[in-house]
């Protein structure tokens, strides 16, 4: 775990996830002193191999992702989002006796 005052200046370089360890004193300004001076001694891969008469490694470039397909979101207009409401079909109330028996008194005389 780091102490708070490097995980600070570590935040501040972009390096989030960090393990260290303090030897000595733990004086926040020396250890910004000490975390500043390993910093600058950092050296880049191209740099370790030049030292060592090594060719530096070929970088491949990786195919760039394809973009998500847009998402529907709650701003979309009302119709797009949600279908509209059919009106519910009504009851129709059933035929009393009196005309059950004329309807079928037509259909007898229409033949």
């Amino acid at each position: 775990m780091a102490l708070t005052t490097l995980r600070a200046v570590m935040e501040c370089a972009g390096i989030q996830d960090i393990l260290t360890k303090s030897l000595g004193t733990t004086n926040p300004h020396n250890v910004v002193k000490a975390t500043f001076q390993a910093l600058s001694l950092l050296r880049s891969s191209a740099e370790v191999h030049a030292m060592r008469g090594l060719e530096p490694p070929k970088v491949e470039e990786a195919e760039a992702p394809k973009p998500a397909p847009p998402k529907t979101t709650a701003s979309a207009p009302a119709a797009q989002a949600a279908p509209t409401a059919q009106a519910a079909p009504t009851a129709q109330a059933a035929p009393t006796a009196t005309e059950q028996t004329t309807s079928e008194q037509a259909e007898t005389s229409a033949e």
